[in-house]
């Protein structure tokens, strides 16, 4: 990571394929924000956007990220209750938004009920985060990890879901990512993590690699015109 802000984070999505998976999903945006900030992992390995807010509510995460040498341009460190920050935000209507929450993940969705965060969340309050989201206006592209569990199945049942396994540090585990959009497009934010594992990965990055040559071995006036082509169906 970047900063190695809070790395063993209980919780983090630093480990390898967990990040990637994320970043896979979201869409172009200008402003990306990250309430729940904790290691930020999402928010460290994504491409930046033009203008970045973080957020958490634990004093000891905040005073983390206000002590490290944030390589992030135009980034913003705030401190305080996502809930609180999502219903005054002021949204903009010309800007797109993106906004990953990674909460603590309801406790009778854990393995093991014990309270793990300074910070932890009721059901209720869990219920409070989801009708504030759901309220949000539609510039604006939400995505929320969690475990299987009844609030957010409920709550966010017409949401897309993305499922994918996870290690965690009782063993495998399967994460959910909620978003309040489709992607029939296939446009992302970026591509460098294009792909459903390492392997995966590595074959995409090899087929690119061999039509970028195969484009640069072309006369330049052909190149161009298929270039030009592809844009197009952009």
């Amino acid at each position: 990571m970047k900063n190695k802000i809070y790395q063993n984070y209980f919780g983090s999505k630093n480990g390898s394929g967990v990040y990637q998976q994320i970043i896979n999903q979201i869409r172009p945006h200008d402003v990306y924000m990250e309430l729940f900030a904790g290691s930020g992992a999402i928010v460290q390995y994504k491409k930046p956007a033009a203008e970045t807010i973080i957020s958490d509510i634990d004093e000891k995460v905040y005073n983390a990220w206000l002590s490290s040498t944030i390589d992030i341009p135009n980034c913003t460190v705030l401190h305080g209750c996502a809930i609180d920050l999502l219903s005054s935000f002021v949204f903009l209507p010309d800007v797109k938004y993106c906004i990953y929450l990674d909460p603590p993940y309801p406790l009778g969705s854990r393995r093991s009920d014990r309270e793990v965060y300074r910070h932890e969340m009721t059901d209720q309050q869990h219920y409070d985060l989801l009708t504030v989201v759901r309220s949000l206006p539609a510039n604006v592209d939400v995505l929320i990890s969690t475990y299987e569990n009844e609030i957010y199945s409920e709550v966010l049942h017409d949401w897309r879901v993305h499922s994918f396994k996870a290690q965690t540090r009782r063993g495998p585990a399967t994460e959910l990512l909620y978003m309040n959009y489709e992607n029939e497009t296939g446009i992302l934010h970026q591509y460098d993590f294009l792909g459903t594992d390492y392997i995966d990965r590595q074959r995409i990055k090899r087929k690119i690699d061999r039509e970028i040559q195969k484009l640069l071995n072309l006369p330049a006036t052909e190149r161009n015109a298929i270039v030009s082509a592809v844009l197009d169906l952009a």
